[in-house]
């Protein structure tokens, strides 16, 4: 019996041992795992911040631009508004709708009398476009129109 005994505290040591070693095998798998997760997830969690971190960057960039432009604009338009409301006494007189050098022209002419006048001339003879004879393109049909009608009178006659 002894032996029957020490075969089956044996045996049942040794299934014990393997469902034990089994379990055990699987918790360090599970851990293992688990702790793989648990760092790729850090790692996203450290790059995500950094992706933030780099955005909020740009964006306060890109405020501060905006900022800059809106002031700028904002001085422009004040500078436009004083211009526009208080119109300068200098320039109430002195309003040229021509450019300098055109209106320069303009006052010497009038102070010289200057100013040309045309001569209005009188033609003698009719434009080309009226005349008598016959002239630029169609001048053939209307020499054969005329040779024709001259050649048709003396047979009549």
């Amino acid at each position: 019996m002894t032996a029957i005994t020490m075969i089956i505290v044996a045996l049942v040591a040794l299934a014990a041992g393997f469902v034990g070693g089994k379990m055990y095998t699987e918790k360090t798998l599970q851990q293992a795992e688990l702790k793989q997760q648990i760092e790729d997830s850090q790692q996203q969690m450290e790059q995500y911040k950094s992706e933030v971190s780099s955005h909020l960057v740009v964006t306060q960039h890109l405020m501060d631009e905006m900022k800059t432009n809106y002031d700028n604009i904002t001085t422009q338009l004040a500078k436009t508004t004083r211009l526009l409301e208080t119109p300068r006494e200098a320039d109430k007189d002195n309003i040229s709708y021509f450019a300098n050098d055109t209106t320069a022209q303009l006052l010497s002419a009038s102070i010289n009398n200057e100013f040309e006048k045309r001569e209005s001339t009188q033609l003698d003879s009719q434009p080309s476009d009226y005349s008598d004879s016959a002239s630029g393109l169609f001048s053939q049909g209307k020499d054969n129109q005329k040779a024709q009608a001259k050649k048709a009178q003396p047979e009549e006659a």
